[in-house]
């Protein structure tokens, strides 16, 4: 008889941290709304202390990416949901989320930690598709943003190119007294009638 506790036990700590990870990418997505504000307003201050705090999320990020990895290995080592895979046709290189859909398709036997099985394989799906939902809202928004941020990075150089080149002309035009120095002759434009 597999071990069907531990079994449980892993797949609802694989649950938790999914959930963990879909509660980070909402934190992440009230930041790049954050962010984008700030970069409607031009605010390189908020947009600075944005992408700070964004750097802490992401490490955060990487933890809880890190855990449901090695859950997730852990989880399909063992020889019953092994078999469950080769029985369908996959290897072990299989994405979480189709794992999770065929044990929550599975039918297990009719015993209590069966059921208890299934049904936490169930709920852990809902999980990842709640989680899979928020994380297509995620990128277009990130995209947005990087497009934004470079679109105000660009106006920023035209600005800074515009004052270097009329502090030129302007230092072209006096001396270092303040005196105005003697220009080029004037082009005269004379028209015939």
């Amino acid at each position: 008889m597999a071990p069907y506790g531990e079994i449980i036990a892993d797949i609802s700590r694989l649950r938790e941290f999914i959930e963990s990870l879909s509660e980070l990418y909402q934190r992440t997505l009230s930041l790049i709304d954050t962010e984008h504000q700030s970069i409607q307003s031009s605010d390189l201050k908020a947009i600075g202390e944005t992408v700070k705090a964004k750097q802490s999320l992401a490490e955060e990020l990487k933890t809880v990416t890190d855990r449901i990895g090695d859950g997730f290995a852990k989880v399909k080592g063992y020889p019953c949901l092994a078999s469950i895979l080769e029985h369908r046709g996959y290897s072990h290189a299989i994405d979480l989320g189709l794992f999770l859909s065929l044990l929550a398709d599975h039918t297990f036997g009719d015993s209590i930690e069966e059921r208890v099985l299934r049904h936490e394989c169930v709920k852990t799906l809902k999980v990842y598709e709640k989680y899979q939902d928020l994380q297509k809202r995620f990128q277009p928004k990130i995209e947005m943003n990087r497009y934004l941020i470079q679109k105000l990075l660009y106006h920023h150089q035209e600005t800074f190119r515009f004052w270097q080149s009329i502090a030129a002309e302007s230092e072209a035009t006096y001396g270092s007294k303040g005196v105005a120095k003697p220009g080029p002759a004037q082009a005269t434009l004379r028209v015939r009638t």
